[in-house]
């Protein structure tokens, strides 16, 4: 079984993890469904108990949503098995939220936060007005992607060169942790 659950803790497992490897696009997405998504769906429960208890007035506004799209369509009638799988919790209005994703192509599972264009300026202001109390966070985020033409000159943090960038347009900043990194087997990792 996919789904640990000792104590009520909700803990990935290298069958949950190795569903994003079945051959073929049917399949894959069977096994997905199978054993990926009841840990995602688990560890959303959780957080929506806890949440609406620590933040009773704004959290009902928030939305949990799974990649629904079965398929990568190559045209021609030619289905590829996709290779992640995702979690995302947003909130109107969309462009700003948490996205936990499982990567079958990188082996990794990715804990990020994902910003739209459309939210690049608000995430620009919080920035400058509270650089401060932001700074700890930023400096140790690990895993930033974003469209960016010439990094390795650019000594900038990470959020200074995506906020001056007017080709990028979505960001994914956050953690990304190996398959095989021990943690990810953990209760407290998802916890």
């Amino acid at each position: 079984m996919a789904l640990s659950t000792a104590s009520d803790q909700v803990v990935f497992t290298l069958e949950a993890l190795a569903a994003l490897t079945v051959p073929g696009a049917t399949e894959r997405w069977s096994a997905i469904q199978e054993q990926l998504q009841p840990v995602l769906a688990a560890f959303a429960t959780r957080l929506n108990a806890e949440a609406s208890q620590r933040f009773p007035r704004f959290w009902r506004l928030y939305e949990f949503s799974y990649r629904s799209q079965r398929y990568i369509n190559r045209g021609r009638g030619v289905r590829d098995p996709i290779d992640e799988y995702y979690l995302v919790i947003d909130r109107p209005p969309r462009g700003a939220g948490v996205y936990l994703a499982v990567s079958g192509a990188e082996r990794l599972v990715l804990v990020a936060l994902q910003v739209a264009r459309r939210r690049k300026e608000d995430l620009a202001r919080v920035w400058e007005e509270s650089r401060a109390l932001w700074l700890p966070l930023i400096e140790c985020i690990s895993e930033v992607r974003f469209a960016e033409r010439e990094r390795a000159s650019d000594q900038r943090l990470w959020i200074d060169r995506y906020l001056s960038n007017r080709a990028a347009s979505s960001l994914l900043a956050g953690f990304a942790y190996r398959w095989n990194d021990p943690q990810v087997l953990q209760p407290s990792f998802i916890e």
